[in-house]
């Protein structure tokens, strides 16, 4: 498993999961990208925690990018007493849809360049 930090979340994938990022990353579908913050990295045998987060050439993921979206309209209301005033905001945000390709651990821990 890897505990992966984008756009300002932290989402725990392993092989194969479908993430929601709630954001737009400006790729386009059906790319292929590379997330190198990880917070942490695990498997049955071994755990390693990033303060805060791991050296960035210590290991990855790899990404596809499988669909774009805007979220269910949010509805937010503003009213004040006595005044006769109601304001109503409509929110919908950027979502993108992605499946974890696969973790590649590429470096030895202690034996990285970025310490």
């Amino acid at each position: 498993f890897a505990v992966v930090h984008v756009r300002g979340f932290q989402h725990k994938v392993t092989d194969g999961d479908l993430v929601m990022v709630k954001t737009d990353l400006g790729a386009p579908v059906g790319s292929k990208i590379i997330l190198q913050k990880l917070q942490a990295l695990g498997s049955r045998d071994f755990t390693l925690l990033g303060r805060p987060v791991l050296p960035l050439d210590l290991a990855h993921v790899e990404a596809t990018i499988i669909e774009k979206s805007i979220s269910r309209t949010k509805v937010h209301q503003f009213f004040k007493r006595r005044e006769r005033k109601r304001v109503f905001s409509y929110t919908r945000t950027r979502q993108t849809l992605l499946r974890i390709n696969n973790i590649i651990v590429t470096g030895r821990v202690g034996q990285t360049s970025d310490k």
